[in-house]
Parts: structure tokens; C-alpha cells; sequence
């Protein structure tokens, strides 16, 4: 007797994949507004970069680790993997792109 009132069940038994759908949370508002966040982050990340470039050439340390600290300060990968198809999602920035313009701690010469 327990089995039949424990047993599973199902509610819908036709119930298939194509059946669903798939939509979004957001407004076009919201993922405009994500995306120009996520831009502007990348902007700032690049700006400290340099910055950092600079530091390092001129063997100016603590601004190196002032820089530093505001870079990792940045929220990065804010916009959700399903949304970096979208035409005005701008890519990261590459480890590639990060080791040529910060000369890894390399003293000015």
C-alpha cells in the first residue's frame, strides 16, 4: 500500500522537449544597459593597464601595485555566456593581449 502513494508519477505523461521554450528575463533595457557596464569595465581594465605599462617603465612601484589593485578591483565576466553573441558585446581582453602590454614586471632599461 505505501508503494502506491510513494511510488513515482508523472502529471504530464506527453510532455517532450519541443514542447518548451526558451525566453529571457531581461529587457532590452536591461541587456543594453549590462552590456554598456561590461564595455566600460573593459575600457577601465585597459586604461589600467597602460597605466600599470607606464609604472613599470619607470620603476614607479607603488604605483604599480596602486594600479593593480584597481584592475583586479574590476568585475569582469558580468554578462552571462548566452549573451556574448550579441552584436554589441565587446570580447575580453586575452591573456595574449595582457602579456604584450604589461611587460611582465620587466625593470625600465
Amino acid at each position: 500500500m505505501l508503494l502506491l502513494v510513494v511510488s513515482c508519477s508523472t502529471k504530464h505523461p506527453g510532455l517532450m522537449p519541443v514542447d518548451t521554450s526558451v525566453s529571457c528575463s531581461l529587457s532590452e533595457h536591461e541587456i543594453a544597459e549590462l552590456l554598456r557596464a561590461d564595455s566600460e569595465n573593459k575600457r577601465w581594465k585597459r586604461v589600467y593597464m597602460n597605466e600599470i605599462n607606464v609604472a613599470i617603465n619607470n620603476e614607479d612601484w607603488t604605483s604599480v601595485g596602486f594600479f593593480v589593485n584597481e584592475f583586479v578591483d574590476i568585475p569582469h565576466d558580468i554578462v552571462p555566456l548566452w549573451l556574448r553573441y550579441h552584436p554589441d558585446y565587446i570580447a575580453p581582453i586575452s591573456r595574449l593581449e595582457q602579456y604584450f602590454r604589461i611587460d611582465i614586471f620587466l625593470p625600465a632599461e
